[in-house]
């Protein structure tokens, strides 16, 4: 397969960067577009709500602008720290990870997906589930899953 579209999904979580340089990387080679989302996981948003004081002038709406921010904020440090000046497209859609990337997978018609491994195994996939896990079943291209790289400590 001739793959010239890949999108990077990525998160907050550490092993993003890994995902990150490894899509890149693979960019470059096979010299296709790149795309990197970043899901604004509402779920996230609402359960932080809870702690949320709505006297202090703080709302749904304004913790899903900020998460907004923080997602953007992470794509343009991994852009800056990977990117050869290459033309990025970007996506922040609201809603829930494994739907939203497979819907922005599908309307930018991205020919291969790159996505992190976070670590969770056992009883945690089983009852959370794992977002790569459930992309790559569902998927309609396919999928590159970059496992968790422990740190080594020198």
């Amino acid at each position: 397969m001739n793959y010239k579209r890949i999108l990077i999904a990525i998160d907050d979580r550490d092993n993003s960067t890994n995902v990150a340089k490894t899509g890149f990387e693979l960019a470059e080679q096979l010299k296709a577009e790149v795309a990197i989302v970043y899901a604004v996981d509402l779920s996230k948003v609402i359960r932080n709500y809870d702690m949320i004081n709505p006297e202090l002038g703080l709302f749904i709406k304004d913790s899903i602008v900020e998460s907004k921010e923080s997602a953007n904020k992470a794509i343009d440090s991994l852009v800056h720290k990977f990117n050869r000046d290459k033309k990025i497209t970007r996506f922040t859609p609201e809603g829930s990870p494994r739907e939203v990337i497979l819907e922005v997978s599908d309307d930018w018609k991205a020919d291969l997906i790159v996505i992190g491994l976070h670590g969770k195994s056992g009883i945690g996939i089983f009852f959370m589930g794992s977002i790569s896990q459930y992309i790559s079943l569902h998927s309609t291209v396919p999928v590159l899953i970059v496992p968790q790289i422990e740190e080594t400590k020198e």
